[in-house]
């Protein structure tokens, strides 16, 4: 029972992922387009940190000495882990405008792919990331991002390079 449950779960939240990319994508002051990751991502990763934060807790509250480094290290991974969930539903963004692909990472730096300057553009069948890249960079969105089918078109229009040629599905 609690793997059909399970099963149900994922395959829901999976559904949700898929139909919110299809939305339409937040459009900036001079009409870019701005893509993000669902607020799912940043609710799972907020709830990744606590996870963190608790196990923190109990590695210096309860756990005996032995158990105490072993926690303390765990806890550090898991928040580690989840803020860079958070952070890529918070922080992280593609811009699309008339020049080309901008990408703000999780640490707030900024990265931009011109469209004369993209050579390559793929798409990964099990990462679900679409790869753009110029001979210096890479930009990737996840299929999960919402406006991501806006972000294909767009490439479309400014490279020639076709959806069919990225591995994107349709």
């Amino acid at each position: 029972m609690e793997n059909y449950l399970s099963g149900a779960l994922i395959g829901i939240m999976m559904t949700y992922l898929f139909w919110v990319s299809r939305k339409p994508a937040q459009r900036d002051s001079d009409d870019n387009l701005i893509l993000k990751l669902p607020k799912l991502y940043t609710m799972f990763g907020a709830l990744i940190i606590l996870a963190g934060i608790t196990c923190f807790v109990y590695a210096i509250g309860f756990a005996s000495d032995n158990d105490q480094i072993l926690s303390g290290i765990v806890s550090v991974f898991v928040v580690g882990f989840g803020y860079i969930i958070f952070a890529k539903g918070y922080i992280s963004n593609i811009c699309v405008s008339d020049e080309g692909v901008s990408e703000t990472t999780i640490f707030g730096k900024k990265k931009l792919i011109k469209w004369g300057d993209m050579t390559k553009v793929k798409f990964g069948k099990i990462s679900l990331e679409l790869k753009m890249s110029d001979p210096h960079k890479s930009i990737k969105a996840h299929m999960h991002t919402i406006g991501f089918n806006e972000l294909v078109d767009k490439i479309e229009l400014k490279t020639g390079i076709t959806r069919l040629n990225m591995g994107v599905p349709s």
